[in-house]
């Protein structure tokens, strides 16, 4: 799982993925749910690491 969090840093998926994206699947019940704007994310995948 380390390994997986490094690439993400690594590659820059967290921005590519989790931030620029115009469109974001939606789940039932959970359409309230955001990803944080800007470094925002980076600190979440930083407190899953640990």
């Amino acid at each position: 799982m380390a390994v997986e969090f490094y690439r993400y840093f690594h590659a820059d998926w967290i921005g590519r993925y989790r931030i620029e994206p115009d469109f974001q699947i939606k789940y039932f019940g959970f359409a309230w749910v955001q990803p944080l704007p800007g470094s925002g994310m980076y600190l979440i995948f930083l407190a899953w690491a640990y």
